[in-house]
């Protein structure tokens, strides 16, 4: 069974436990870390170095991923990151939009990692997304158009 975390203190706390419980055991868990919009493999490198040296950690990687694309686009996001991590025992911890971007990769490829740890991602869709999808945006500009010509 695969668990995915999106709740931060869930994350936080699935995080501790994956990493911190057997300290100075190997680890045989390849960790891929996926940055959020606008991010680089720099992203992450702090959190990473950090959870390596509380408990190894095989090949992580922590790659710059393409985020100008949209998440499931060709050349989108979850492709980029579908291409170049998970494997066998693998999890993915994604921030924000990479979060988003693991999730798309497991629903495209439920086999790409054995779990998901997300922090701060909107998995339901950012608010404006949603608002123009539900026709919220157009009602309220519509709305501001008219109030606009009355003066």
């Amino acid at each position: 069974m695969k668990l995915i975390y999106s709740n931060l203190g869930a994350a936080l706390g699935m995080c501790a436990l994956l990493f911190v419980s057997q300290r100075g055991m190997g680890q045989n868990r390849r960790v891929d870390w996926i940055h959020g919009i606008g991010g680089d493999a720099s992203s992450w490198q702090n959190t990473a170095d950090t959870y390596n040296n509380q408990r190894q950690i095989d090949n992580p990687t922590n790659g710059s991923y393409q985020t100008g694309s949209g998440i499931d686009d060709p050349g989108g996001m979850a492709g980029d990151v579908q291409g170049r991590t998970g494997g066998p025992n693998s999890i993915a911890i994604g921030h924000s939009m990479g979060g988003v971007a693991a999730r798309q990769v497991d629903i495209n490829n439920p086999n790409q990692w054995s779990g998901i740890i997300t922090l701060g991602s909107p998995l339901r869709g950012a608010r404006i997304v949603n608002a123009v999808r539900d026709g919220e945006a157009q009602s309220f500009i519509q709305n501001a158009i008219r109030q606009m010509l009355r003066g």
